[in-house]
């Protein structure tokens, strides 16, 4: 049975810790601080990630074990066509030049690690 606030149960007074429940709300709501968020757009001579809040779009490297998960969630759920998927992402921009279809973007991208991936757009981070 749980005590109610300052009801005594064994000697002691259950007093509720406001401020870590609210620490670990505001942790667990945020998510990773370290992870960066954006659209991933996946089809053919597309594999793409373009950051939330930016006007920037870069062309995906990284291993395959990282991305070919990615490439069939992208494949198993989206209704349409290069249709944006939401991704929280860790990783870093490279200095190579692009060539080839990679040309028509900002550069390029080695995403490193998925913390997730979702068909629902957050309202923060919409389709351009």
């Amino acid at each position: 049975m749980m005590a109610i606030r300052g009801e005594r149960t064994g000697g002691r007074s259950f007093q509720p810790r406001l401020s870590g429940v609210l620490i670990f709300l505001a942790v667990t709501a945020c998510g990773d601080p370290s992870a960066e968020r954006g659209l991933y757009y996946y089809g053919g001579e597309v594999n793409v990630v373009c950051p939330c809040g930016g006007d920037s779009c870069y062309w995906v490297r990284g291993a395959a074990a990282v991305l070919d998960p990615m490439k069939r969630f992208v494949l198993k759920n989206a209704a349409t066509p290069y249709q944006p998927m939401y991704l929280q992402y860790r990783g870093e921009a490279l200095k190579e030049t692009p060539v080839g279809f990679a040309a028509n973007y900002d550069g390029l991208y080695r995403i490193d690690s998925v913390l997730a991936i979702d068909s629902t757009l957050p309202a923060d981070c919409q389709a351009r």
